[in-house]
């Protein structure tokens, strides 16, 4: 995808929606983890 991304929409838009991105889906997974019940995520991955 990214090498796609690179070719057809550049080199900076590429790496900087990387660059967004990442921190991004980190920051997701911590509110998801707060919100979430340890039993529901428990219930997911027996």
């Amino acid at each position: 995808m990214l090498l796609f991304e690179i070719q057809s929409l550049g080199t900076a838009f590429a790496l900087t929606r990387l660059i967004v991105n990442v921190p991004g889906i980190i920051i997701l997974a911590r509110i998801l983890e707060k919100l979430v019940p340890k039993k529901d995520i428990h219930a997911l991955y027996p």
